[in-house]
């Protein structure tokens, strides 16, 4: 009971990080300009968060020294609250992408998302995200884990159905 009480008290003070990974049928290439993207974004996020000032962003999303505000509803229910991404790095060679993220029941959410280059023309994509959000960092650290498996099992999809116009 003292270690469980310990580990919760620490993931409340100093944050908590989850990094998920996952096989793509893609290129790593393909990923990657797929990544960038709004409207990729937007696709593999439906769901789990409802997005109401997405028009005024632009198509290439993740651009360095870009920062756009999301006014967000978790599963398009409750009030809406404002999350802001502040777009830190982009580096086209290490296809890394680093953001520093926060929000109104969030204190910081730092995203780092990779891809990189797999056998057989397909990519490995990875998300790391450590996050603090005070005494919500166990429930957000829950919804995180679930949030980021959909987000990349969504992206698998996505890519999938691309292939299926590139083929005849």
């Amino acid at each position: 009971q003292y270690l469980a009480a310990g580990i919760a008290l620490g993931a409340v003070a100093d944050g908590v990080t989850v990094r998920l990974s996952t096989q793509l049928p893609a290129s790593a290439g393909d990923v990657w300009g797929r990544l960038l993207q709004k409207d990729t974004f937007l696709y593999i996020i439906r769901g789990w968060l409802t997005v109401k000032n997405s028009d005024t962003w632009p198509a290439t999303l993740f651009l360095p020294a870009t920062t756009f505000v999301m006014q967000i509803r978790p599963f398009g229910i409750g009030p809406v609250s404002s999350h802001s991404v502040h777009v830190i790095r982009v580096d086209q060679a290490a296809r890394e992408i680093e953001t520093e993220e926060n929000g109104q029941f969030v204190t910081s959410w730092n995203h780092q998302m990779r891809v990189e280059t797999s056998p057989g023309n397909q990519s490995r994509y990875t998300d790391c995200i450590h996050l603090k959000a005070g005494l919500l960092t166990p429930p957000v650290w829950l919804f995180a884990c679930l949030f980021y498996r959909s987000r990349q099992r969504r992206l698998r999809t996505l890519l999938a159905e691309d292939d299926k116009v590139k083929k005849p």
